[in-house]
């Protein structure tokens, strides 16, 4: 995970869970348990406490968003095209 995927996920937890009245001035650990390169089955445990994350500015947070809703959108579009080629009906 890069710099910039966990300042959008810290962003997200931070705005859809820590701002909950029952969570309000709380923390979060994020663990990840990503393979190792060199292994089929062995990881690595890496944390990321969110309040120690810088988060996303509403602009790039507004962006991201946008980027996802697009992408979205062209999927759509591309499996109704793949669907209609196989006669497949929606």
């Amino acid at each position: 995970m890069n710099g910039f995927q966990k300042r959008l996920l810290a962003t997200m937890i931070q705005q859809a869970i820590l701002t909950q009245e029952d969570f309000e001035g709380s923390d979060a650990l994020v663990l990840f348990t990503p393979r190792l390169s060199f292994s089929k089955s062995a990881r690595e445990v890496r944390e990321m406490w969110v309040s120690k994350t810088w988060p996303l500015s509403e602009d790039e947070l507004r962006t991201q968003f946008n980027c996802y809703g697009n992408a979205l959108d062209d999927a759509v579009t591309i499996i109704l095209k793949e669907l209609a080629a196989r006669g497949d009906t929606p």
